[in-house]
């Protein structure tokens, strides 16, 4: 029988460990999972660093004959990095590695014109956030040389109750010159529709919906 143990320090760093366990000694080409996410890769066996070989399915190839506690270490970058919404190239998600970070908003729903953009000419995102100081907690801030209002930034995994968003609005300067004009005049139609409102109520929120004695059915 052989059995594979795998090990990793993930999301701390990004290497990740293969132990071979078999009572005999045995040939068979062992396929990897090239992670999407890393930029570049790194592998060793028993401490001798191999040649990157990939097949056709993305499959990371090393093919030997294995022994009883063979070790293989798969070393994976962990970079920041964007994906666009696919109908606006403008409004993307940031990365790092494979974790989805969430910008923390705070406990009061904001409005859409007050979520923070980014504004920038640089295209590379690792310009636009900086870690935060603890090297065992993912968490970054974001730079101010890109956006006015620090925002922290976690994995999506670990938010909480509180509001964030995972999509951002990314602006050039120039281009930002004109948005800011848009966003204005959106604030000042839901000021004046604001003013004239007597009273919301959101369905689907548990404490809305007891505050105003909503009683509802379920219909075919």
């Amino acid at each position: 029988a052989l059995t594979v143990k795998q090990q990793t320090d993930l999301p701390v760093k990004g290497m990740t460990t293969f132990t071979i366990n078999t009572k005999k000694a045995i040939a068979f080409p062992l396929r990897i999972r090239k992670p999407g996410w890393a930029k570049s890769v790194e592998l060793s066996v028993n401490g001798e660093r191999q040649k990157i070989n990939t097949d056709a399915s993305g499959y990371l190839v090393l093919n030997r004959k294995w022994a009883d506690n063979d070790k293989i270490i798969l070393k994976t970058s962990l970079d920041i990095y964007t994906q666009a919404m696919p109908d606006n190239n403008g409004r993307k998600a940031l990365f790092y590695g494979p974790f989805l970070l969430a910008g923390i908003l705070g406990d009061k729903e904001p409005e859409f014109s007050d979520i923070p953009v980014f504004v920038t000419a640089e295209s590379d995102a690792n310009k636009w956030i900086q870690p935060l100081t603890d090297k065992n907690d993912i968490s970054f801030i974001t730079a101010p040389a890109v956006m006015n209002k620090p925002i922290k930034l976690i994995p999506f995994s670990e938010t909480g109750d509180e509001y964030y968003t995972v999509y951002w609005d990314v602006f050039t300067p120039g281009q930002w010159k004109d948005q800011q004009k848009i966003y204005e005049e959106e604030k000042r139609k839901q000021k004046a529709l604001d003013e004239q409102t007597v009273d919301v109520l959101r369905i689907g929120e548990m404490q809305p919906e007891r505050d105003h004695n909503l009683i509802a059915e379920k219909t075919n």
